[in-house]
């Protein structure tokens, strides 16, 4: 039997035990950089994330999934507080979200060469430089999604001692967090080869101890708790990186 009838085979075998065969990953290496413009200057902070997609195939046909690595987005505002863009989205809180970003920013589409992967996508695509407003009227095309839902949630701390006072922050609208005259400019992302950034543990030198719990302190997230913001939110939304 040829090499490629006994590879098909143990596809086959393995898919109807139930085995998820998983076909090499791609890691895409991004800067993501906000820009806000202030009373002061315009003020700017970046981050390099990397999004890793991974294909797998198994007995209920071929899907995906993402992982991210990295930190949250910082822009320091000085006096005014800081601006952090997360590693979840509306659309995805649970923190994979920046593959379904890459994906609907640069384009990609349905590869047509595997039959029912409608959602299994050349993410070896992806290549070069987005600049991106909250304020035009963008929806990924084919979808409902408009950039704010896609992009990562933004938040501040009232006191960056305290986890519970985390607060929403409305992206066509910072002036209602920061004051009068301070708007998001816009949102830069380009691929990279630079490596992961680190380093947010130094400005919120708590967060180590919120990997296993919300930032109310509870273990679960609960509809009767007192922070709901706090309580939905832990350290895996600002940074992956534990060590």
């Amino acid at each position: 039997m040829k090499k490629v009838g006994i590879g098909l085979l143990i596809l086959v075998i393995l898919s109807y035990a139930g085995c998820q065969i998983l076909i090499p990953a791609r890691t895409v290496n991004f800067r993501m950089t906000y820009e806000v413009e202030t009373p002061e200057g315009l003020k700017t902070g970046s981050s390099v994330i990397a999004a890793t997609y991974v294909r797998q195939i198994g007995i209920v046909g071929r899907s995906f999934r993402g992982t991210t690595r990295g930190e949250a987005v910082t822009v320091d505002l000085g006096p005014r507080g800081t601006l952090y863009a997360l590693l979840s989205s509306p659309s995805r809180p649970g923190g994979d979200g920046h593959v379904e970003m890459l994906k609907d920013i640069f384009g990609l589409h349905a590869e047509t060469d595997l039959p029912g992967a409608s959602s299994v996508y050349n993410f070896a695509a992806v290549s070069g430089r987005r600049e991106l407003t909250y304020d035009q009227p963008w929806i990924v095309p084919g979808t409902q999604r408009t950039m704010a839902w896609i992009l990562p949630k933004l938040v501040l701390f009232k006191d960056e001692t305290d986890p519970k006072s985390i607060e929403t922050v409305d992206p066509l609208n910072l002036a209602a967090s920061f004051g009068e005259g301070v708007r998001l400019k816009r949102v830069i992302i380009e691929i990279t080869k630079d490596p992961v950034t680190v380093g947010i543990k130094k400005r919120l030198a708590w967060l180590s101890d919120f990997f296993d719990k919300q930032f109310d302190g509870n273990r679960y997230q609960t509809v009767e708790a007192k922070h709901q913001l706090a309580n939905s939110l832990a350290a895996g939304n600002f940074t992956t990186i534990r060590e």
